[in-house]
């Protein structure tokens, strides 16, 4: 996964290649349907069970979203969604994020942590599949 830089669009975009190949060749360079994504970096990794967890700032401008998204199917589709942090745009903002899974199953997420007038530190999550696929809270 990668972010496609082009001006006006703001997507991540990913690139099917075989295993030998040494380039991508561009029609094999698909959007990914739905996230947007202002340009920070996005974090995207295989768990154990072959699912995909992608956390990244799922917005056209600023990173006051950092969400954790979930696929089932090598990230064609990606079914389930949920913030890690939210915000109203200029109150807060989560970056440079970095996961990995633990050998528990458990998914760890750790970002920059910087909620308007408050500093910044690094945070840390821990959650699981099952937290991603129920969804944002509704009182969100």
């Amino acid at each position: 996964m990668f972010r496609l830089m082009v001006p006006t669009v703001f997507v991540i975009a990913a690139a099917a290649t075989p295993a030998v190949a040494q380039h991508y060749e561009a029609e094999r360079i698909f959007a990914l349907e739905g996230i947007h994504n202002h340009g920070s970096s996005v974090e995207c990794i295989r768990l154990a069970n072959g699912n995909w967890v992608l956390v990244c700032n799922d917005t056209v401008r600023g990173r006051h979203s950092l969400t954790a998204l979930l696929s089932d199917d090598e990230g064609a589709t990606w079914k389930w969604k949920r913030h890690l942090e939210l915000w109203k745009p200029g109150e807060g903002s989560a970056s440079y994020r970095s996961v990995m899974q633990a050998r528990d199953g458990s998914i760890h997420a750790t970002y920059s942590y910087s909620p308007k007038g408050q500093g910044s530190c690094i945070k840390h999550a821990k959650f699981d599949e099952e937290w991603i696929r129920q969804g944002d809270p509704e009182t969100r």
